[in-house]
């Protein structure tokens, strides 16, 4: 999309300027009726500063390794260590398994977001922020994002660029200790997130600002999956214990 609007915006300013240069050639009759060309230019050129200053938001990145919390205590640094391999799954956790690409499925185990290659057996590691485990990972309908839910205290939830694993965008205050599923909505402008034990909100995003759209009340209990609507626009769906 973003190359799209590059080009439309290329071509809005190329249009405008040769017709500006056509009008300043012609004659001074002309020139009164063309002078309004210039507006083109200038509209041409608005767009693409516009475009270059969106293109800017939509490529700025976190810096992940400052927004991880420090060790505590006894606890290793992580810069000490790294994953040579992962042999676990959390089996017992609902929807933790989302194919994010072919042959390549994405799953929480711990305080890590893995993918794995069905084939080859390659595996890659996106070690939790806040530290305190990973709660949800849910995959964008494009396929090139993914969002993680957090454990802890006042956990985030983390957007991610796919493959590159870049940190592009961070929703605050969803939940107070974790979340519990996540699901973007079939046109992928809309996250919603379902928090756990106490507060179990459920929080509409618009994941591209960072912002809550709207917040309600969930369940009572714990609730195991959220879904929009393929049919109704609007329309979510829970599921859980007790309902």
């Amino acid at each position: 999309r973003l190359q799209k609007e590059r080009e439309d915006a290329a071509i809005i300013v190329a249009a405008a300027e040769a017709a500006l240069a056509a009008a300043l050639e012609g004659t001074d009759e002309e020139n009164a009726v063309d002078v309004s060309r210039k507006d083109a230019v200038q509209r041409g050129r608005l767009a693409r500063e516009d475009f270059e200053r969106r293109r800017a938001e939509h490529e700025r990145a976190y810096d992940q390794i400052n927004l991880r919390k420090r060790p505590e205590g006894d606890e290793m640094p992580r810069i000490a260590v790294s994953v040579y391999h992962s042999f676990g799954f959390e089996s017992t956790k609902r929807n933790n398994l989302h194919y994010i690409a072919p042959d390549v499925v994405v799953f929480t185990v711990g305080n890590e977001v893995q993918t794995l290659h069905l084939v080859t057996g390659a595996q890659t590691y996106l070690h939790g922020v806040d530290g305190k485990g990973v709660g949800m990972v849910c995959v964008h309908p494009s396929k090139r994002i993914l969002a993680v839910g957090e454990k802890g205290t006042d956990p985030n939830v983390y957007v991610y660029e796919y493959p590159r694993m870049k940190l592009r965008k961070i929703m605050r205050g969803g939940t107070e200790r974790s979340y519990a599923c996540g699901r973007f909505s079939p046109d992928g402008d809309t996250l919603a997130t379902v928090g756990g034990f106490p507060d179990f909100w459920l929080t509409l995003w618009d994941w591209r600002t960072e912002s809550i759209v709207l917040r309600s009340k969930a369940f009572s209990q714990d609730v195991f999956d959220v879904q929009f609507s393929p049919f109704f626009p609007g329309q979510l769906t829970t599921s859980g214990t007790g309902h």
